[in-house]
């Protein structure tokens, strides 16, 4: 009898794991991946420039309808693709923003990137709209020692203003706010 029940845990285990790998075969196969390079058309999947809106190749200046799949960004052309550095990422469903959506910006001087600096701006998206957390950090790295210092914290909910606030400089906070449903409720700090 241990027998038989062995073989059949046995081939219970086999169709989970046939099942497994059938689901997540199916769920691969359905998310394209675009790899998109300076020299592609760039323009294309962005917004009408915006002068007012700060650096033109961000998350917000981005289209609010792409065709499904995970969108990757290289800030390099694509004869020099070895050098790759991803400054966008981030993924369409039902030709919405769906989850997190990541942007990396590379400090140059000279044309050259200092190397050790960079800045990361985050969001997250449900069915389109902000929805949980955004924020933009400054990253230094300077052989020894990393460190990251916040820039802003901002939380949504069904693209509404929902939560704290924070903005900092070199790291401290300046100004503390809560939101609730687009509305302000509390102003904690104000540094300006």
């Amino acid at each position: 009898m241990n027998y038989r029940v062995n073989k059949i845990m046995k081939n219970i285990y086999i169709l989970f794991l046939l099942y497994c790998l059938l689901f997540t075969a199916k769920s691969f196969g359905q998310n394209k991946i675009f790899v998109i390079y300076q020299d592609d058309s760039i323009q294309n999947f962005f917004k009408e420039r915006n002068k007012i809106n700060g650096f033109y190749y961000d998350i917000n200046n981005l289209k609010d309808s792409l065709q499904d799949g995970t969108y990757i960004f290289y800030n390099v052309r694509r004869q020099d693709s070895l050098l790759k550095q991803i400054f966008l990422k981030g993924q369409y469903l039902n030709n919405k923003k769906e989850g997190r959506f990541e942007c990396f910006y590379y400090l140059y001087k000279s044309k050259k990137r200092i190397v050790g600096k960079s800045s990361q701006h985050v969001c997250n998206f449900k069915h389109g709209v902000m929805n949980g957390i955004e924020e933009e950090n400054i990253f230094c790295n300077s052989g020894k020692y990393s460190s990251i210092i916040m820039v802003s914290h901002r939380e949504y909910f069904d693209g509404k203003k929902d939560g704290l606030f924070m903005f900092f400089e070199n790291g401290y906070p300046t100004n503390v706010s809560i939101y609730k449903n687009d509305s302000l409720i509390n102003v904690l700090m104000n540094r300006e």
